[in-house]
């Protein structure tokens, strides 16, 4: 009897967990959409509510100061945050936008140089490449045809895309004007009246979930808000020495490619000189010693500043285990690409400090119980088989 009992429930509760199972694989990707379609729709209210935090301490300064209204306090702090901000972000994305258009009709031409420079890379080689057996040089041969195949296939393909891609855009700056006019109104109603937000949580939910609420906060603060502003930091030293490296060293579309080695320095275990190095070996293969060496004084500033600040911003308390930090990047590419290599360890930041919080104290409760009534059934079981 005690069999039978042990088997119907060993059965209900294997197909509840494979179902579980099966329903977070099958529905995570749309979850994950919904998200972020809930994100976006939100956005200029979250971005809204995040610089009036920052910018609030200002307003009461100014409010105290002067001797101002609440609401001219309100307008002066949201047109100085809105001309700075604004202001950088339209010079930088001017910038990026004209270097990418620069990119886009000068394509052909840069295909071309790439070309020229890698037969001038293997006429360099070329000595090296006589010597190789026969069989070897075919192998190179394959190897460089598929690749030049590949990179023909990549531009025809993208080309036209990317003209696309651009109408898309386009279109899509009405939107963008409504969202920048709503972010505004928004921040000058956090900034007039602080206590909003907090007015709208406190008639919406109870003190008990209030205090979660705040418990969870205070632990993404601590851990994942200290983890994305250190990699910011560093993103922008490294940003900046890259771009005055590049730009002393007179490279075309020095910004945007600073940007790209700055997201890429963001990446654990890599970092720029994933691309400086490479950068660096390629230039000296190429003859340009001039190039080769300044890569490599870019790439040892970029390690020396990286020392000298990490760990004055990096505080052992947001450190995350390596191992973990590589499965939450491999899972991140697999489900969103190259971006989910970033979005993968920021993640991960966040479920722990979920789990600091206690979010999933009820859950690991009931894991617990459920392995304990599977052990304790097993050796019920094996008592009974043994006593027969």
């Amino acid at each position: 009897m005690k069999f039978k009992n042990f088997a119907v429930r060993m059965t209900i509760a294997s197909i509840i967990l494979i179902a579980a199972i099966i329903c977070f694989f099958t529905f995570f990707g749309r979850i994950a959409d919904a998200l972020f379609y809930v994100l976006g729709l939100f956005a200029p209210f979250i971005i809204a509510f995040i610089i009036s935090l920052a910018v609030n301490p200002l307003a009461q300064w100014l409010q105290k100061k002067f001797r101002l209204p609440k609401e001219l306090t309100a307008i002066v702090v949201v047109i100085l945050t809105v001309g700075i901000v604004g202001g950088a972000l339209v010079g930088i994305v001017w910038k990026i936008v004209s270097e990418l258009k620069s990119i886009y009709l000068q394509f052909p031409q840069i295909y071309q140089s790439a070309s020229d420079w890698i037969e001038r890379v293997i006429h360099n080689l070329s000595d090296l490449y006589n010597a190789m057996p026969v069989d070897m040089r075919d192998m190179i041969d394959a190897v460089g045809d598929r690749l030049q195949e590949g990179i023909s296939g990549f531009v025809d393909k993208n080309y036209k895309p990317v003209v696309s891609g651009a109408g898309n855009v386009a279109k899509s700056l009405p939107s963008v004007f409504i969202s920048i006019i709503v972010f505004i109104l928004s921040l000058y109603f956090m900034i007039s009246n602080p206590k909003t937000v907090q007015t709208i949580i406190d008639k919406t939910m109870s003190e008990k979930m209030r205090e979660g609420m705040r418990t969870v906060w205070g632990e993404i603060r601590k851990y994942l808000g200290g983890y994305v502003k250190a990699q910011l930091i560093i993103m922008s030293i490294s940003f900046v020495i890259v771009f005055i490296g590049l730009s002393i060293l007179r490279v075309q579309y020095a910004m945007l490619i600073a940007l790209g080695i700055a997201l890429f320095d963001a990446l654990p275990f890599f970092g720029s000189g994933a691309v400086l190095i490479p950068w660096a070996v390629i230039s000296f293969i190429g003859a340009d010693i001039r190039m080769g060496i300044g890569m490599l004084i870019i790439y040892l500033s970029v390690i020396f500043t990286r020392q000298m600040v990490e760990p004055k911003i990096v505080s052992s308390n947001i450190g995350i285990n390596p191992l973990l930090t590589l499965a939450s990047m491999y899972v991140g590419y697999k489900i969103f690409s190259i971006g989910g290599m970033i979005l993968g360890p920021v993640t991960l930041m966040l479920v722990v400090s979920f789990y600091k919080a206690g979010a999933f104290n009820t859950i690991i409760a009931v894991v617990k119980k459920v392995f304990i009534f599977i052990k304790t059934e097993i050796k019920a079981l094996f008592n009974t088989i043994t006593m027969k």
